[in-house]
């Protein structure tokens, strides 16, 4: 019932969502053909959409049916873990331009 804490929670959702998005779009090309990539990213993109739809379905079934967060926030927490341990599996890419300097000055 915190508004402050509501909306810090949305800034910072939203910047993960910043960062992440063109990371998960910007490995691909990096593993597959170029023939490849439109399937590859209907695929990124469906997947998105499923863990969005899903995650909003688990919410409300969670708030309407009273579930509390001590059940369902250990559950969370090991779906977190396991898609990281899943996600270690993707093979490392090097560096696209390795010799990049940024300037860490904003003005």
């Amino acid at each position: 019932s915190s508004i402050p804490v509501l909306l810090t929670a949305l800034f910072l959702f939203g910047v993960i969502s910043a960062l992440f998005g063109p990371i998960k779009y910007g490995i691909l090309p990096d593993h597959l053909e170029r023939k490849e990539l439109p399937r590859a990213n209907a695929w990124i993109e469906s997947a998105t959409f499923a863990a969005i739809l899903g995650g909003t379905i688990a919410g409300g079934v969670v708030s309407a049916d009273g579930i509390g967060v001590a059940v369902f926030g250990p559950i969370m927490m090991a779906l977190a873990v396991g898609c990281w341990l899943v996600s270690r599996y993707i093979p490392a890419t090097g560096a696209a331009a390795p010799n990049l300097v940024i300037d860490k000055n904003v003005l």
